[in-house]
């Protein structure tokens, strides 16, 4: 796979179904970040003889991301949407295309969490939208590898 640059990120919302997906790219994003974490447990015994010792338990995964200001846009107005009603989103967030380049990333379906627009004088308005995985029984959120 080799060195990703940030720009080369891609990301895309499903306008079908989970089994049979229609990607369609979000290009009005900019900064992006993908945090995967767990949780802690503290597992400390007396037997680690006064050393903390400390066990994952749930994985947490959240998308913060950017996007530009664009109420004409098919994707702006998807997440406006979804924010509004509370609604999910499947999405996908990939280091490369979204086929024929093996490329992987976080696949689930989200909600919008947060979503403050920026205002600032000298620049473009802007979302930062706030992406956490939602209620879902059958299809979890995965670390998928496109083909």
């Amino acid at each position: 796979m080799g060195l990703k640059m940030g720009f080369e990120g891609r990301a895309f919302r499903n306008t079908g179904t989970w089994g049979s997906p229609t990607w369609v790219e979000m290009t009005i994003l900019r900064n992006t970040t993908i945090d995967r974490s767990y949780e802690e447990w503290d597992a400390t015994t007396r037997a680690a003889q006064g050393e903390k010792q400390t066990e994952p338990t749930l994985r947490v995964q959240a998308i913060e991301t950017e996007i530009v200001w664009d109420s004409t846009d098919a994707n702006c107005t998807a997440i406006l949407t979804a924010f509004n009603a509370r609604t999910s989103l499947e999405l996908v967030f990939l280091d490369g295309a979204i086929s024929g380049a093996s490329s992987q990333g976080l696949r689930a379906k989200f909600k919008v969490f947060g979503l403050p627009r920026s205002e600032e004088l000298a620049s473009g308005m802007t979302l930062k939208v706030s992406l956490k995985p939602c209620y879902e029984i059958t299809n979890l959120p995965t670390w998928a590898t496109m083909t």
